[in-house]
């Protein structure tokens, strides 16, 4: 490239480039730091997710001047999707932010700016009000089931059922929302008992 061809600064781009990644990041760390670590406390995910934004938003940024479809965003994001890490358990919740944060980045990347800053801001908070909403208001309790031996005899009456609830919470440590007996072993003395419980992983803090 002849160095008479340089542009130190495109201002119209700059200016387009800095609105729209202000746009763009505005949104994402309300859904990631006031949505999602409020509630999950989990701070290795916080980083995962805003540098995730901010990387695809750059790459489908400057990658849109060179005409890629936006087929290559999403092609991106299906290959995040399949490796899911490897190396550890990611949770469907997990990735659902994931994938909205994803989304974020490719809207405000790639939005056709003739639609007007006005409808892609509208966006953006309509993306962030549902993401409180649903985790906030209508979010059903998360519960776990497991299947454990159980001693105590004696308590798999109707009548100790309360007893039963408080016996389990204090051995397991979990909060034990309803047991259903599945079968007892008259020889070795024990019952094999179905219990239903809060998962911890989803409580509110």
């Amino acid at each position: 490239m002849d160095a008479s061809q340089i542009v130190l600064v495109n201002w119209p781009d700059f200016i387009s480039l800095t609105v729209r990644f202000t746009l763009n990041l505005i949104p994402a760390i309300l859904i990631v730091r006031y949505i999602y670590f409020s509630r999950y406390h989990r701070t290795e995910y916080m980083f995962t997710y805003l540098l995730f934004n901010i990387l695809i938003f750059f790459i489908c940024s400057f990658l849109q001047n060179a005409k890629l479809s936006i087929g290559f965003g999403f092609g991106l994001f299906a290959v995040f999707g399949i490796i899911r890490y490897r190396t550890m358990t990611v949770s469907i919740r997990e990735m659902t932010y994931l994938f909205i944060v994803i989304a974020l980045a490719l809207l405000n990347a790639l939005a056709d700016i003739q639609i007007g800053l006005l409808t892609i801001l509208l966006t953006n908070i309509i993306i962030v009000a549902a993401t409180y909403i649903l985790e906030r208001q209508f979010l059903l309790e998360t519960s776990v089931m497991k299947v454990l031996a159980y001693e105590r005899l004696d308590l798999l009456t109707q009548a100790n059922y309360p007893a039963l609830l408080k016996d389990l919470r204090q051995k397991t440590g979990l909060d034990v929302r309803k047991v259903t007996l599945q079968e007892v072993d008259a020889l070795q003395k024990t019952a094999t008992l179905k219990v239903v419980y809060k998962d911890p992983e989803y409580d509110d803090y």
